[in-house]
C-alpha cells in the first residue's frame, strides 16, 4: 500500500526548482524519502509530483495511517519568507566557459500554477523556502544549513584553537604571499576584444600565472559564495568602462589588486582554500578550466561551511574521563 502523508503547513513551490505546492491538511503520496537534503518527493491527488520539505509532512502508512490529531511543531512567524539569491546555472561566465550542465532532481514538469496553491489561502500558515540549487543552495540561506545533512568524509575541515585573544583560526606554517606585476594589453577574437592581463607570482611556486580583471571578479564571486556567511570578503576595486587602457589607471588598478590579493593571502582560511590555490597555481589552460567547473559546482558553500568548523577540544580532568 502506498505511503501517505498529511501536510502540516502550506508550502509555495519555487518556479524551476521541481517543488510541489501543497496546502495544510492535504494528503499526498510519498514517492521517495531518500532524496536527501531535507526534502521528500511526493505526489498530490491531481497526479502532480515534486519536492516538499520533509518537516512539512506527517508520514503514516496507508490511507488511514496518519492522524491529524498528533502533535506537530509550531511556526513562530507564519508569514515568514526566506528569499534566496537567484542564480542562473546556465549563464556563461566567460567566452570560453562551455559547461552548462545542471545537476538536479527532475519532477514531471508541472508548473507552479498547476499546483492550485496561492499565498492567499487563509485556512493555514504558509512558509516559503527558496532552495536555488538542489540539494544545497548557492545563496547564504540559513535554512540550507538547518535542513541539509553535512557532507561526509570532507577533507576541508576548519580547525579553531583557543589563543591568547580568544578563538582563532589555525594559520599555515608557511605564510602565503604573491606579487602582481607586468600588466600587458592582450586581445582575442582577432582583436575584437581587448583586455589587460596581469602576472601573479606566488611565493609557494615562484612560477607566474596570468589573469584578467574578469578572473579576479570570478574569484571574488566564488569566495563570497563560499565564505560569505562565515568571513568578511573585501570588495574588488571598481570596474571602469572608459579609460581602461590608460597607463595611470592600469597602474592604480594593479596596486589595488595587489592590496586585495595580499589581504586574501594573509587570511588562514581563504589562502588555503582550493579555489584560491587554483587561482595562484594552475599549470595550464586545461587545469584552469577544469578547476573553474569544479568550483562552480562546489556544494560546501555558504551556511554549510559552519559544519566544517572544528573547535579545539577542552582538556578533561581524570575524574571526567
Amino acid at each position: 500500500m502506498a505511503l501517505k502523508a498529511v501536510v502540516l503547513y502550506n508550502f509555495q513551490a519555487e518556479p524551476g526548482n521541481n517543488e510541489l505546492s501543497v496546502r495544510e491538511g492535504e494528503t499526498v503520496t510519498v514517492i521517495d524519502q531518500a532524496v536527501g537534503g531535507g526534502w521528500i518527493a511526493a505526489q498530490n491527488s491531481s497526479g502532480q509530483s515534486g519536492l516538499v520539505p520533509e518537516g512539512y509532512l506527517l508520514i503514516g502508512s496507508g490511507e488511514g495511517g496518519t492522524s491529524r490529531s498528533e502533535s506537530r511543531p509550531c511556526v513562530s512567524n507564519p508569514e515568514a519568507s526566506y528569499p534566496g539569491a537567484a542564480e542562473d546555472d546556465n549563464s556563461e561566465w566567460d567566452d570560453d566557459w562551455d559547461d552548462q550542465s545542471v545537476s538536479s532532481y527532475h519532477g514531471n514538469g508541472h508548473t507552479e500554477e498547476e499546483g492550485g496553491t496561492s499565498g492567499r489561502i487563509a485556512h493555514g500558515p504558509s512558509v516559503k523556502i527558496s532552495m536555488n540549487k538542489f540539494p544545497f543552495s548557492k545563496g547564504p540561506n540559513p535554512e540550507v544549513f538547518l535542513l541539509a545533512k553535512p557532507l561526509a568524509n570532507s577533507r576541508d575541515r576548519l580547525p579553531v584553537y583557543q589563543g591568547e585573544v580568544g578563538p582563532v583560526w589555525l594559520y599555515p606554517t608557511t605564510p602565503l604571499d604573491c606579487i602582481i606585476a607586468d600588466p600587458k594589453k592582450e586581445s582575442k577574437l582577432y582583436g575584437l576584444k581587448s583586455f589587460i592581463e596581469y602576472q601573479i607570482t606566488p611565493n609557494t611556486t615562484n612560477r607566474h600565472v596570468t589573469h584578467r580583471y574578469k578572473h579576479f571578479d570570478w574569484l571574488y564571486e566564488r569566495l563570497l559564495e563560499k565564505f560569505g556567511p562565515l568571513l568578511p570578503i573585501p570588495s574588488l576595486p571598481d570596474k571602469q568602462v572608459t579609460g581602461r587602457f590608460d597607463e595611470d589607471f592600469i597602474r592604480m588598478r594593479m596596486e589595488r589588486l595587489q592590496a586585495w590579493m595580499t589581504r586574501m593571502c594573509r587570511h588562514p582560511v581563504v589562502s588555503q582554500s582550493e579555489v584560491f590555490q587554483l587561482f595562484l597555481t594552475y599549470k595550464d589552460e586545461r587545469e584552469w578550466k577544469a578547476g573553474k567547473r569544479k568550483a562552480e559546482k562546489d556544494e560546501l558553500v555558504g551556511p554549510m561551511m559552519f559544519s566544517l568548523i572544528e573547535p579545539e577540544a577542552p582538556e578533561l580532568e581524570v575524574v571526567q574521563v
